[in-house]
């Protein structure tokens, strides 16, 4: 199900980016991942089995939450997948 997505900067970590969304009614829970590289589905698949992977970091969250903030990855190498 695709979903409205926001890339902002992030104030609080120059290197961050934040990731906002709309609440969808009926979901339980969101997957984000943010990987270092363009995925395939298979890949991002592999990650979430295993709750991440070297290119990949899997955040799994609550459906109350409609915002992240990576702060892990320099804004220029982080690619969201939600």
């Amino acid at each position: 199900m695709p979903l409205n997505v926001v890339l902002v900067p992030q104030r609080q970590s120059a290197n961050g980016m934040a990731l906002t969304w709309s609440s969808l009614e009926g979901v339980s829970a969101y997957q984000i991942f943010v990987a270092s590289k363009r995925m395939t589905a298979e890949e991002l698949e592999a990650a979430a089995l295993l709750n991440g992977t070297d290119d990949c970091f899997v955040a799994k969250v609550g459906s109350e939450v409609t915002s992240v903030v990576d702060d892990m990855t320099p804004c220029d190498h982080g690619m969201f997948h939600l």
